[in-house]
């Protein structure tokens, strides 16, 4: 199971859903996560997470920056921006065979 999460808040929620999914599907292993930067403060919250260490088998981190998200004027950057996050998602993907079961996270 893949597990996206954008923004320190989106990542918050990703915890929710993977402690929730943890407790009622225990028999779905663990979990990868794609946890995506865009304010410099997930870094924080990946080291804190009990949640993370304990479900999570393998972290991949995209560094960003909030500017990157503001599609009216930035545009180009932005579209980069989120294919980089599906490139990664893709290969995440391919590399597990495994397309079922993805949850999104969104938090800006």
């Amino acid at each position: 199971m893949i597990i996206l999460c954008i923004g320190q808040a989106g990542c918050q929620i990703g915890e929710q859903i993977i402690e929730q999914e943890a407790k009622f599907n225990p028999s779905s292993g663990y979990y990868s996560a794609l946890f995506v930067d865009v304010d410099n403060k997930i870094i924080n919250v990946l080291n804190e997470s009990k949640v993370v260490s304990k479900f999570v088998k393998k972290v991949n981190l995209i560094k960003g920056d909030s500017g990157c998200l503001d599609k009216f004027t930035k545009k180009d950057k932005t579209e980069k921006f989120i294919q980089n996050i599906l490139d990664h998602l893709r290969d995440e993907i391919i590399q597990q065979n495994n397309d079922c079961c993805k949850f999104f996270s969104f938090g800006f």
